[in-house]
């Protein structure tokens, strides 16, 4: 009779331990499917040192970064990582954001909602306009801080570009062929 109520036990904890475990692993396929878990973390990227003959001065990465990537476009953001970089010499500068999301179609669909909150009109960019670079559409907008800005999409990146001095065409021409 004790082996009886012993292996009625077991059965019991077996069962319940059998339905936890499957029930977690429901879970956590089910967040993974939903994206609540992040899956394959972006590795480190570098950024370059050098940009159109200024150096770079200064650079913002990992939380920090993305905190103020997420500030700029005014609402939370996908991403899975991203930088800025300063860069600068005597004739010009340059500051470069740069989102990294996880996929290109994630990459596209910031880019697109970027162009249309612009289009809706700020105080801050005007003059939206387009232009071809290599393979890339890059879009070109005039700053109220009197820089020339362009941003384009470029695998699963989005970099946006900000250009103080001299021939900003110039700058952007060199970063679309850079590797961000």
């Amino acid at each position: 009779m004790a082996k009886t109520i012993a292996k009625k036990k077991w059965n019991l904890t077996g069962t319940l331990l059998v339905l936890f475990v499957f029930g977690a692993l429901i879970a956590v396929l089910t967040r993974l499917t939903l994206g609540v878990i992040e899956t394959s973390p972006v590795k480190d990227v570098s950024i370059p040192g050098r940009l159109v003959g200024m150096a770079l001065t200064n650079t913002v990465t990992g939380e920090a970064a993305l905190q103020q990537l997420a500030e700029l476009h005014g609402k939370e953001v996908s991403l899975a990582s991203g930088y800025i970089a300063h860069y600068k010499n005597r004739e010009r500068e340059a500051i470069a954001w740069v989102g990294i999301t996880r996929t290109v179609e994630q990459a596209r669909q910031l880019s697109e909602a970027m162009t249309r909150r612009i289009k809706q009109g700020n105080r801050y960019f005007t003059n939206l306009r387009t232009e071809e670079v290599g393979d890339l559409q890059v879009y070109r907008l005039d700053g109220a801080d009197g820089m020339a800005h362009y941003y384009y999409q470029k695998a699963n990146k989005v970099i946006w570009i900000g250009i103080g001095g001299e021939q900003p065409e110039v700058v952007t021409r060199e970063a679309v062929r850079v590797t961000w």
